[in-house]
């Protein structure tokens, strides 16, 4: 940090000593965590939740975090893809006197998930729900009654190959449709899920936890590749937070606020935002189908990377992206 104190008078200094709290994201994330002790509000209802990934509770936490959304993708993949099942079978049968019902396989393929993957994912589902009633109710949770560990390996290889490698599922069932409704509709009115944020790809944006510009961030949808991530430098401190998957886009394009403030006081907390803001933009149309930094980062120092290079410059409505 620098000592303002040491300046000369004409100087400006935006880096202050003890500042971590608003400059890192670890300071960032350790005080939003902390809200509720202070404060009524819950910071899931307003920011994305975060993981630090150097502390072992809290990486815990975020495998659980990971594997519930894993679930849920599956669930979400299914509903979509039931629909999509029925429309086609709808436009074969209108010339068929007699149209064939539930339970059809698709079409033949080697990329398929089977449909007990569902029941899978449903049953894993419910034991996230009995383990918060044994919780409130100061019961000690059984692990056998739970799913094995096999089986949340199983629930994670489900849902990455349906998100990412475009699997599809070998049957449907209208029983089926009906249940895994039923279990994300329980947990919206849970407030389980930050459901507005959430799709279906389960991605989630690691960010080493005091650099800026940019810098190390990347988006990651697999559980291996984040742990290995994190662990890959003892030096470095990952903090892991939800990717927003349904970002407001202008012209197709990702982008961000760059906001000033000051803050004068800590107690009680007292800031000024300067009436002026901007806003940077990606460089090409944002997809979840590629993690490219040119689609995901906005900072200036990530885009001009970018501009230079013939045919990727595609936010032609913002000179210099910004």
């Amino acid at each position: 940090g620098i000592n303002a104190e040491y300046g000369d008078k004409d100087q400006i200094v935006n880096h202050y000593c003890k500042a971590s709290s608003f400059t890192t994201k670890i300071g960032l994330s350790y005080h939003l965590r902390s809200l509720p002790w202070y404060d009524t509000s819950d910071p899931n209802e307003f920011f994305p939740r975060c993981y630090q990934l150097y502390d072992e509770d809290d990486r815990d936490d975020f495998k659980e975090d990971f594997e519930i959304c894993a679930s849920l993708s599956i669930l979400k993949i299914y509903i979509k893809q039931h629909q999509e099942h029925i429309s086609e079978t709808e436009a074969e049968s209108a010339s068929s006197p007699e149209p064939e019902k539930d339970g059809i396989p698709t079409e033949k393929a080697e990329n398929f998930v089977p449909l007990n993957a569902v029941g899978l994912a449903i049953e894993h589902l419910k034991q996230v729900i009995r383990a918060l009633d044994d919780e409130f109710l100061d019961i000690k949770f059984d692990p056998k009654c739970g799913i094995t560990n096999f089986q949340r390996k199983m629930i994670l290889n489900y849902s990455f190959s349906l998100s990412s490698k475009n699997f599809r599922f070998s049957d449907f069932k209208q029983q089926t449709l009906k249940l895994a409704t039923s279990m994300l509709q329980q947990f919206v009115e849970l407030k389980l899920t930050q459901e507005s944020i959430e799709g279906c790809t389960n991605t989630w944006i690691m960010k080493p936890g005091a650099k800026s510009r940019g810098r190390g961030v990347i988006p990651q949808n697999n559980l291996d590749d984040i742990i290995k991530l994190a662990d890959s430098s003892k030096e470095e401190k990952w903090v892991v937070q939800k990717y927003i998957e349904h970002p407001l886009l202008v012209h197709n394009t990702k982008f961000d606020i760059r906001q000033w403030f000051m803050v004068t006081d800590w107690n009680p907390l007292t800031l000024y935002f300067y009436q002026d803001s901007y806003l940077r933009f990606g460089s090409r149309p944002f997809t979840l189908d590629d993690f490219d930094p040119s689609i995901h980062l906005c900072n200036n120092s990530i885009q001009k990377k970018f501009l230079s290079g013939k045919g990727l410059n595609e936010t032609s409505f913002a000179k210099g992206n910004m």
